[in-house]
């Protein structure tokens, strides 16, 4: 047990082979550190002792398994343990789909997930959290908003932060910024710091300046040490670009406005509470901060 939690793998199947028994947490270090260093020769050595234990065929160690292989970028091994399971939990279904995710193969993920359905499984929340994720990386939009429709309507699971936050990803990774900003002002949820990091990440990548600064801002006033720990300042100077800056007068004095809003929050003895609401609209490319601060709030709306 001391040389596995070394991470000393080659010894311990050195021990092995000459007829030590490992127990089932030996397996699990082992899997584990296999998986950490990808070395996928260990792990199918350790895959091989595996098979011809009392161990062969139990749910948690397969499910160990198929992590191993994921890692290592070997899917079809991955699939070809998952297959041969006579019993699969819910972790194993979803620790497949993450895994095509994690090795670009997102629609062999959604594949499963129809399968999941079609086996007619009990799926919880996690299983929704997987399939949005799977529908963000290939673009998969409609099936994406399908998807979440149906956690709630067919499957009465109520919606957490973490479906939201996958619903963004799916409209976001799809070019519908816009949408997902829409996205964000209907939520029945105040908005996280989360949501406001995933979006300035989004917006990042699509190069949409004005609304990675306006969301690195919102994630600035919620939770400064989490800005400043992503490298983010609390106010983000951004240079925009020249088709940024041909704005009208009521755009600039909407985003003065705003800004001075939020360091005027940020530098007062109140504390920002909340950011209840927020809003985008590119037609008339104006942007609504509504802030609940005390007494400012009053001041700020007035």
């Amino acid at each position: 047990m001391a040389l596995c939690r070394e991470g000393k793998v080659e010894e311990v199947l050195e021990f092995m082979s000459q007829g030590v028994l490992a127990d089932y947490f030996t397996y699990e270090i082992l899997l584990d550190s296999c998986g950490s260093m990808q070395s996928v020769e260990l792990g199918k050595r350790v895959h091989q002792f595996l098979i011809r234990s009392s161990y062969n065929g139990d749910v948690g160690l397969s499910r160990k398994l198929m992590e191993m292989y994921v890692k290592c970028g070997c899917m079809r091994d991955a699939r070809r343990v998952f297959d041969r399971l006579r019993e699969r939990d819910l972790g194993c279904w979803h620790c497949m789909i993450n895994g095509y995710v994690d090795n670009g193969q997102g629609s062999d993920g959604l594949a499963l997930f129809e399968q999941m359905r079609k086996e007619e499984l009990r799926l919880d929340g996690d299983s929704f959290v997987t399939v949005l994720s799977a529908c963000a990386s290939v673009g998969a939009l409609e099936e994406g908003l399908m998807y979440f429709r149906l956690m709630e309507d067919e499957y009465g699971i109520v919606p957490g932060i973490e479906h939201y936050l996958g619903v963004i990803e799916v409209l976001g990774k799809a070019g519908h910024l816009d949408e997902a900003m829409e996205f964000v002002d209907n939520m029945p949820i105040v908005p996280t710091a989360g949501i406001w990091e995933a979006l300035s990440s989004l917006a990042r990548m699509q190069g949409n300046v004005e609304l990675e600064d306006l969301a690195e801002e919102l994630l600035a006033a919620l939770e400064p040490s989490r800005a400043m720990a992503n490298g983010h300042p609390t106010l983000p100077p951004k240079k925009h670009s020249p088709d940024n800056m041909l704005e009208d007068n009521r755009s600039l004095k909407g985003r003065r406005l705003q800004r001075v809003a939020i360091e005027n929050a940020m530098q007062s003895s109140w504390n920002l509470r909340k950011i209840e609401h927020f809003r985008y609209s590119r037609k008339g490319r104006w942007l609504a901060l509504r802030v609940t601060c005390h007494e400012f709030y009053n001041s700020f709306i007035s």
